[in-house]
């Protein structure tokens, strides 16, 4: 039989019927996710052949190599036009339906920023940017995330975020997270003891709250050996000048309990 009907009011795209083989829905124009993957479907009966073509102008088409199919699935990565024709070899009866434009929404770049190394007390808030939602790779969907000893693994960590953002569309970002491990001291800002600067330079300072007189201190090298040590009541400045470079314990006895940190120049 070579009368030609509309079958279907299904339609994904949108495409103006001509005249001899029609489609039945007409859809607007749109826009999708850069590389999503998009469905083109003709809702048109007794068509037995499908040929679909592009265009970068919406003026100039090229057949789609391999694109007979109706249904036919691809990918868009730049604005782009397509449209179909569709023909009826036992009748030769042949339409081409106009085109419809597909434009493209970038996909979101969240940031988490450059790889991190913390401290066994220290803690990070990571935040990616503003989105709709978020997925963490901990299984967390809050905008951001604070990370410390509690949800991290002494070494390194690998970290991402998946975001949507308010167009539905997906992107992510991956960072590295170093966590040193416990020197099994308290921290001396616990107690309002400041040391800085941090990194350490030719000079480390100590500052002490009020409550605290005196105590004494000791620097050491990973391997345990003392680099420098005496009293912090006759001091609060260390001199690292002529100390290498490198990362060091510092500890300090003050009131008869040890604090301690790790100290780089």
């Amino acid at each position: 039989e070579c009368k030609l009907t509309d079958s279907s009011k299904a339609a994904k795209i949108a495409f103006k019927p001509n005249t001899k083989l029609t489609l039945l829905a007409n859809l607007k124009d749109t826009a999708v996710c850069i590389k999503d993957m998009l469905d083109l479907k003709a809702s048109v009966s007794n068509a037995n052949s499908w040929q679909w073509q592009y265009s970068k102008d919406g003026l100039k088409y090229s057949n789609i190599p391999t694109a007979t199919t109706n249904p036919y699935t691809t990918s868009v990565d730049t604005i782009t036009w397509y449209r179909v024709l569709a023909k009826n070899t036992l009748c030769t009866n042949l339409d081409t339906f106009e085109g419809v434009k597909i434009g493209t929404n970038p996909l979101p770049k969240p940031n988490l920023g450059g790889d991190i190394t913390l401290e066994n007390n220290e803690n990070k808030v990571l935040n990616p940017g503003t989105f709709r939602s978020y997925i963490w790779s901990n299984g967390a969907s809050t905008p951001t995330l604070t990370v410390d000893k509690n949800n991290l693994l002494e070494g390194p960590n690998e970290l991402s975020v998946w975001v949507t953002d308010f167009k539905g569309c997906k992107g992510g970002d991956t960072l590295m997270i170093t966590l040193n491990k416990s020197i099994g001291l308290n921290n001396p800002s616990d107690v309002g003891v400041k040391v800085y600067p941090v990194p350490a330079e030719e000079t480390l300072h100590i500052d002490f709250p009020v409550s605290v007189q005196s105590g004494n201190y000791k620097l050491t090298n990973m391997e345990g050996r003392i680099i420098l040590s005496g009293s912090l009541s006759q001091t609060k400045e260390l001199d690292l000048s002529y100390i290498s470079k490198g990362t060091y314990i510092l500890t300090l006895e003050l009131a008869g309990v040890n604090y301690g940190m790790k100290v780089v120049k």
